[in-house]
């Protein structure tokens, strides 16, 4: 894999048998009973293996939910509107993210409308709020992810890095791990900032408490590129393909190598390096770094919190630093 040195390393300790249902990621045995369920389970236990750093159980339980510490992460969030992009329907009702609702008409403000920011159960195992300003959807989406070890971590960092967000007045969406049972995450806590608001990945970066030296060794997703200790970005997919379009972005990058290591196992006589190379140019994938798309634009130097200045790097073949 001469190609693609840090995949090779990712995947040394991966095998699809050939001519079987069967594959193992580290220590972890995948069998299948038909060859669509076994790229499931192969794209899960790469997703959980090389991005999320933790495997959960195969059988899931019927809800995450956990109210008592839901009610911690709400009461950590520093607002409790955010202002939403609207269309006026009539009859008091707008139509927010293509669903129709009725507001009171003082929280009608021209073309947005003022929507409680917290949305506990949008996302499953996750609490997603919206910045009061609201969050920008202009395209292309950056992804930051802070990787949590505990829930208390998780309680404290969610609230510094909101309040720094707000602080700043950068428009975002942020969702945070919200069941005790999924912890550790090295995407436990995620960012979604649009192209007017891509400066605050290093607001998050500097916001994200450092109170012990653990996190001098949090590792980041091996799909994603590292600003700091426990601090990755990503851009979100850009893959038209049918299937493809609302999949995560280590669900689609686990997604790509998964179907690369299956081509391969096919024996077609093709090297791990051609399949590699043919699956992440149709997932439109930059094959030089994992984290960006192939159109994924670089980023502009931006300005910090604390009034330095750094630029976020763009490509280091893919490989966390």
């Amino acid at each position: 894999m001469d190609a693609f040195p840090h995949l090779a390393e990712l995947l040394s300790d991966v095998r699809v048998h050939p001519g079987t249902r069967g594959a193992r990621v580290g220590d972890r045995d995948i069998t299948a009973d038909t060859a669509g369920r076994l790229r499931q389970k192969l794209i899960t236990a790469l997703y959980e293996t090389f991005h999320v750093g933790h495997a959960f159980a195969e059988e899931r339980p019927r809800t995450y939910r956990d109210p008592l510490f839901e009610e911690l992460l709400g009461a950590a969030t520093p607002h409790d509107t955010t202002m939403a992009a609207a269309r006026l329907d009539g009859d008091g009702l707008v139509l927010v993210d293509g669903v129709r609702v009725r507001v009171p008409e003082p929280d009608v403000v021209g073309p947005r409308v003022r929507m409680p920011a917290r949305r506990p159960g949008l996302s499953p195992g996750f609490f997603l709020v919206d910045g009061s300003r609201g969050h920008s959807s202009r395209r292309p989406l950056l992804r930051v992810y802070v990787h949590l070890r505990t829930p208390e971590e998780a309680v404290r960092t969610w609230g510094e890095v909101l309040r720094a967000l707000e602080r700043d007045g950068v428009p975002y969406r942020a969702k945070v791990t919200s069941s005790r049972r999924l912890f550790p995450r090295r995407d436990g806590l995620v960012v979604y900032l649009g192209e007017d608001a891509w400066h605050g990945a290093s607001v998050v970066a500097d916001a994200v408490p450092r109170p012990d030296a653990p996190r001098l060794t949090a590792p980041t997703s091996s799909f994603a590129r590292e600003l700091a200790p426990g601090i990755a970005i990503a851009w979100e997919p850009e893959d038209t393909r049918p299937g493809m379009r609302g999949m995560s972005f280590g669900q689609h990058r686990a997604a790509a190598v998964a179907d690369a290591l299956l081509a391969h196992a096919a024996g077609s006589g093709r090297t791990l390096d051609d399949c590699l190379r043919e699956q992440l140019t149709a997932a439109n994938i930059d094959h030089e770094a994992l984290y960006r798309n192939a159109n994924s634009p670089r980023l502009p130097e931006v300005a910090h919190s604390t009034s330095r200045s750094r630029a976020i790097p763009e490509r280091n073949g893919g490989q966390p630093s």
